[in-house]
């Protein structure tokens, strides 16, 4: 994933990965090939008013939506954001709507901040 590569640095952590292109990625799950996806997230909202991660998550939802195919965000308990607003945005980072999201998994004894 772009901006910071942090798909290409997990990929080498584990051995049987390999990296596409979001785009490629993207066909893969508009023909089929992929069941369910699941991202990271840099700050999770309060009141399921979303999540931030890094842009071309949003894209990558609306693909998924448009597909039938599941799309989860997972983050620990330190990215919980209760302010009703969103935090301070650098270029690198969106909010997307946490409709677009089968589910936003957190620890289960986790409170917003």
């Amino acid at each position: 994933s772009t901006p910071g590569d942090e798909g290409m640095l997990m990929a080498i952590d584990i051995p049987s990965a390999s990296c596409i292109s979001d785009d490629e990625f993207q066909q893969q799950i508009l023909d089929g090939k992929i069941d369910v996806v699941i991202v990271g997230a840099d700050c999770v909202l309060s009141d399921e008013n979303g999540i931030v991660n890094k842009i071309g998550t949003a894209e990558l939802a609306f693909v998924c939506k448009q597909a039938g195919v599941p799309i989860l965000s997972s983050a620990d308990r330190w990215k919980l954001w209760s302010d009703i607003y969103c935090p301070p945005l650098e270029d690198i980072f969106e909010l997307i709507p946490s409709e677009l999201f089968e589910h936003v998994l957190v620890p289960k004894d986790a409170k917003q901040r």
